[in-house]
């Protein structure tokens, strides 16, 4: 007899094997609290309800199957294994790497109970690690990546009978980045769910009422998944590329997905994601610009994370040292500099409120100002891991690491993203109820993104200059620096808790 072990992120039927004569999912609660390469992970109060609640229904689902809350994986094993004579117990490996690194130690731990761990190919990306290392040796740009990915899968293209693609177009980038004024709020699907009741019995000593509502807006079961699917395609598909970009102090979503966190966790797959959208009756770049994130961006951060993951936590380009607050995770006990920036304490609130906030608040919001205040990126990092629901280490390290941080130095960005109060004055409505002016530069009501920008840019004119945005440095002779350096230091300083202080290098 096999006993199929089901990891927490492996909820879908196609993971399950023929000839397992029973499945078993525990909710491990030394898991949540893991220690990964990069550092410890204390994950917050949204994540430990959904993965209780996710494992709880995806067990009743099946017909054979055990739900088990546990705080040792082993000791768990050994006691069913011998309680019910299993010939093997099987798993198919993690996509996480401190997952099965553990997994392997685990094996070699049950090996000596007389336990066979059998480990099954993960199949969870549409390619595999080796594949891509195979076709690639090292990780190309990723455009270059998608491109090949678009040719293999035969997706958003037609073939003449010379066998060369035809009426496709690459990349719509550009046209993306649209910002309605007269936006206000759209409908987002809302989930009810016995599961969610019943992990937030669980865990009745650890949350209070603020847990338990906002939890709504994540699907449970496979089918809320596809409900969500079917509702992004049929409501948002049409407005998702043009708004992607934007940002509304009125609106938690636009027209955003949601569904990175049923595709992380594996309710619903990547490939059938990709189908419904090709499929759908909408424009071409509505198709390309959301296909473009799962098909290129995810699987190509995962490669990458897996190519470079032996030496990206020992780097720090920019030699960022500042500590990033403890208190940076609690808005209400924000220093007044960040309450008064309508953007940070924004994103802020909304991260903490319901464990999301959408790509750009992430890089163009909270990525942007860690980075021009110096935050050490290991640090943010580990923030991001431990704050988002849909986080994994293989999706938020490149992201946060390589492209909002630029600590990799240029392996995965061509250049730091970073920005002025222009470009968040231009994508967003924070800055019209925001106390600090966007227009001005360095003078006392200035918003903090101008001057903080600015000497960020001084103070690494090399990377911009090598990265053929010269015109940036050649602006600063307008401005007198001395100004906003002194509005920077002062600014940074200011931010830092007593209990914190840091140098400022």
């Amino acid at each position: 007899m096999k006993l199929q072990r089901i990891l927490y992120n492996q909820l879908n039927k196609e993971y399950l094997y023929d000839d397992s004569d029973h499945f078993l999912l525990l909710h491990n609660t030394w898991d949540i609290r893991t220690c990964t390469s990069a550092g410890n992970i204390s994950l917050n109060m949204y994540s430990k309800l959904v993965a209780y609640a996710w494992a709880k229904a995806f067990s009743e689902s099946l017909e054979r199957s055990t739900f088990l809350i546990t705080d040792s994986w082993i000791s768990t094993l050994v006691q069913i294994f011998n309680q019910h004579n299993y010939s093997v117990i099987t798993v198919m490996d993690s996509c996480e790497s401190y997952v099965s690194d553990n997994l392997k130690k685990i094996k070699k731990t049950l090996s000596k109970e007389w336990i066979t761990l059998e480990f099954r190919p993960n199949k969870q990306f549409l390619v595999s690690h080796q594949q891509f290392i195979d076709q690639f040796e090292k990780p190309p740009i990723m455009e270059t990546f998608y491109r090949w990915m678009r040719k293999e899968y035969h997706i958003l293209m037609e073939w003449d009978v010379s066998q060369k693609p035809v009426w496709w177009k690459r990349n719509y980038d550009k046209e993306n980045r649209k910002f309605d004024k007269t936006f206000d709020d759209v409908e987002h699907l809302s989930f009810d769910s016995k599961y969610r009741k019943q992990a937030c019995d669980h865990y009745a000593d650890d949350i209070q009422d603020q847990w338990k509502k906002p939890l709504a807006y994540i699907p449970i079961t496979r089918e809320q998944s596809l409900q969500l699917l079917d509702h992004f395609i049929t409501h948002h598909l049409d407005r998702f590329w043009e708004l992607e970009d934007a940002m509304y102090t009125t609106s938690d979503f636009v027209h955003h997905s949601l569904l990175s966190i049923p595709i992380n966790f594996w309710l619903l797959t990547p490939w059938e994601v990709i189908q419904a959208i090709e499929q759908a009756d909408t424009a071409i770049n509505n198709k390309e610009w959301f296909i473009r994130q799962v098909l290129g961006r995810r699987e190509y951060m995962y490669h990458w994370f897996n190519y470079y993951k032996d030496d990206i936590y020992d780097q720090n380009f920019f030699d960022h040292k500042q500590k990033l607050p403890e208190r940076f995770r609690r808005p209400d006990m924000s220093p007044v500099p960040i309450k008064k920036m309508k953007c940070v304490s924004s994103v802020l609130e909304k991260v903490n409120r319901l464990g999301y906030s959408h790509h750009i608040e992430r890089l163009m919001i909270v990525g942007n100002f860690c980075l021009l205040v110096w935050y050490n990126p290991h640090q943010v990092n580990q923030r991001f891991r431990e704050q988002y629901v849909d986080a994994f280490e293989w999706v938020v390290t490149p992201n946060v690491l390589g492209m909002s941080q630029y600590a990799d130095g240029w392996k995965l960005a061509t250049k730091p993203y970073v920005a002025s109060a222009n470009y968040v004055n231009k994508m967003s409505n924070y800055c019209k109820s925001c106390q600090y002016n966007p227009k001005e530069k360095y003078w006392e009501d200035a918003c903090p993104l101008n001057y903080l920008y600015r000497n960020f840019v001084k103070k690494n004119k090399e990377v911009f200059v090598k990265w053929r945005q010269s015109f940036i440095v050649k602006h600063l002779e307008k401005i007198d620096t001395k100004a906003i350096q002194k509005q920077s230091y002062d600014f940074i300083s200011s931010i830092s808790w007593d209990e914190e202080k840091n140098d400022i290098h």
